[in-house]
C-alpha cells in the first residue's frame, strides 16, 4: 500500500473513532443503569423507611393505645369494685334491701328485712304527704282564704309526721351510722325516690339523730 493510501486509511479510522465517541455519552466510573437501586439508592430507601416510621410514630401518639386502654380498663374495673365494696360497707345491714318484693312484703316486722320494708312503706307515705303539702301550698297561694290556710297547716303537720316516721324507720333498720350516701344507697336498692321538700341529707340527719337516742 502506498504512503498516500495508508494516510487516507488512518484518517478514516480516526474519524470513525471520533464519531463513535461523540455518539456515546461518558458514564461516571462505577455507575450503571442499576445505580439508583445500588448502595446510594438503597441508603435512600432505608433512611426514608426509618424516617417514615419515626414520623408515623411521632404523628400517632396512640401507637400503644391498645395496651394503655387495657390497663385503664382494668383500673376502671378495680375502682368500680372498690366503690361497690365501699357502698356495701357503708350500708351495713341495709344491704338486706336487696331482698325481693315478695320477701319484703312477707317479712316479719322484727326481722331486718321487715324493718327495711317498714322504711320503704314510710317513704311511700312521706311522698304522699309531700304531694299533699305541695297541693295545699298551691291552693293557698291561689286563694289565701281561712279554709285554705287551715288545710295548709294540716298538710304541713302531716308532712312533718310522715318525715319523722320515715327517719325513725330508717334508724330502726340501720346498724351503722346513717349518712346521705347510705340513704341514697338503700333508696336505690328499694327503687324509691324522695320527693320535695324532703331531701336525702335532711332525712339522713334526722335518722342519725334518732340513732343516738336509747
Amino acid at each position: 500500500m502506498s504512503l498516500v493510501s495508508r494516510s487516507l486509511a488512518t484518517l478514516l479510522f480516526a474519524a470513525a473513532i471520533s464519531g463513535g465517541a461523540a455518539l456515546s455519552p461518558l458514564v461516571p466510573f462505577g455507575a450503571g443503569t442499576a445505580w439508583p437501586h445500588g448502595s446510594g439508592g438503597g441508603g435512600g430507601h432505608g433512611n426514608g423507611g426509618a424516617m417514615g416510621s419515626a414520623q408515623s410514630a411521632s404523628a400517632n401518639p396512640n401507637i400503644n393505645v391498645g395496651h394503655t386502654g387495657k390497663g385503664t380498663g382494668h383500673q376502671g374495673k378495680a375502682a368500680s369494685k372498690g366503690l361497690k365494696g365501699s357502698s356495701a360497707s357503708t350500708l351495713g345491714a341495709l344491704n338486706a334491701a336487696h331482698a325481693s318484693p315478695n320477701a319484703l312484703a312477707h317479712a316479719s316486722p322484727n326481722s331486718r328485712v321487715g324493718k327495711i320494708a317498714a322504711y320503704k312503706n314510710a317513704v311511700t307515705a312521706l311522698n304522699t304527704a309531700n304531694a299533699n303539702l305541695a297541693a295545699a301550698q298551691a291552693a293557698f297561694a291561689a286563694t289565701p282564704s281561712a279554709a285554705n290556710q287551715t288545710a295548709l297547716t294540716a298538710a304541713q303537720g302531716a308532712q312533718a309526721t310522715a318525715q319523722a316516721n320515715a327517719a325513725q324507720a330508717l334508724a330502726n333498720a340501720a346498724n351503722k351510722s346513717i349518712s346521705t350516701s347510705s340513704v341514697v344507697g338503700v333508696d336505690n336498692l328499694l327503687g324509691v325516690n324522695l320527693s320535695a321538700p324532703t331531701t336525702a341529707s335532711d332525712l339522713a340527719a334526722q335518722a342519725a339523730a334518732l340513732q343516738t337516742k336509747p
